[in-house]
């Protein structure tokens, strides 16, 4: 995560999360959990509304083709201003770090990702494009143009 940049070392703060390392995934990377109760009680819930899953099936349902995203990295993409990264520290047996992009786990991190995700593919949505909670997925018909762009 430092060589990514998705965090950097910090000397000074005044927020700090504890973080917890669970056992190893399949493939043998460990998984690391960071405790964002803190700022999750002091942020504000954003009423935005995400899709349910019956809803983009119900949307997407009779086209040709289908291609599915992840939102990991889109999460990653989307940076935390310096005065809020603060907020998003975290302490370890090797330092404290923060987080510099947005992170999984944040009260309001599935809506501000959808919101972007929205306002970049705002042309497609309905089009050829369905935007819910987690992903953008596409559903076109095979000889649509929505695949040549």
């Amino acid at each position: 995560m430092l060589e990514a940049r998705i965090i950097e070392p910090v000397e000074e703060f005044d927020w700090v999360s504890l973080m917890v390392v669970q056992e190893k995934k399949q493939n043998g990377e460990i998984r690391i959990c960071v405790g964002l109760w803190n700022i999750n009680d002091v942020c504000v819930h954003d009423p935005f509304p995400t899709s349910f899953t019956d809803e983009v099936l119900d949307n997407v349902g009779g086209y040709g083709a289908y291609s599915f995203t992840d939102g990991f990295y889109g999460y990653h993409e989307i940076k935390i201003t310096p005065e809020n990264s603060i907020k998003m520290t975290f302490t370890m047996e090797w330092g404290c770090f923060q987080y510099t992009v947005m992170s999984f786990g944040l009260k309001n991190s599935l809506v501000i990702y959808s919101r972007v995700v929205i306002v970049a593919f705002k042309e497609f949505i309905h089009k050829s494009l369905c935007v819910p909670h987690h992903c953008a997925s596409v559903a076109c018909s095979a000889n649509s143009n929505a695949w040549k762009r």
